[in-house]
């Protein structure tokens, strides 16, 4: 096998470079995974402290109404926060699976397919449809969709041939 993955970072400070490099892969799990989920507990902390802050804001100085169009939104921007955790999630444990198999031609042939379909989708909405930067994050979950089409009839045989 290879080298273990490591998880690392570069910080430039003063023009000083400095790199913090953690092997995730040894050692004991607890201390691990608190130390990489409290800085996104405190992002979402701190998202949700300012919507509850824009909430009350626009509830007390703009009215009613533009209180509920901002509650809509909320909640149609978590949905599509859930998406876009769920589906990259998904595709990436697929494929997980498939490496631990030794098959990289399917994650070769979903990646490009994934790739080929952002490209693809983001000209339509682009060119055809008017949009402009938001069209991104729909094309990824098109090419997220094209892998799972793909790669799910894979997996399914597979796991009736047990060697998944």
């Amino acid at each position: 096998r290879g080298k273990a993955h490591r998880w690392t970072a570069h910080y430039t400070f003063k023009k000083r470079e400095f790199q913090m490099t953690k092997d995730m892969t040894t050692g004991p799990i607890t201390p691990l995974l608190v130390n990489f989920t409290i800085p996104l507990v405190l992002g979402n902390l701190f998202q949700r402290t300012y919507n509850a802050v824009d909430s009350i804001i626009v509830g007390k100085f703009v009215g009613e109404d533009a209180l509920a169009a901002v509650v809509h939104l909320e909640v149609r921007f978590l949905k599509l926060v859930s998406l876009f955790y769920l589906m990259p999630s998904l595709t990436n444990g697929i494929q997980g699976g498939f490496r631990g198999l030794g098959d990289l031609k399917i994650t070769l042939n979903s990646s490009t397919l994934n790739m080929a379909g952002r490209v693809a989708a983001a000209a339509v909405f682009v060119l055809l449809m008017k949009m402009d930067i938001e069209a991104l994050p729909y094309s990824y979950v098109v090419g997220w969709i094209l892998m799972l089409v793909y790669e799910a009839p894979m997996m399914v045989k597979y796991l009736r041939k047990g060697e998944l």
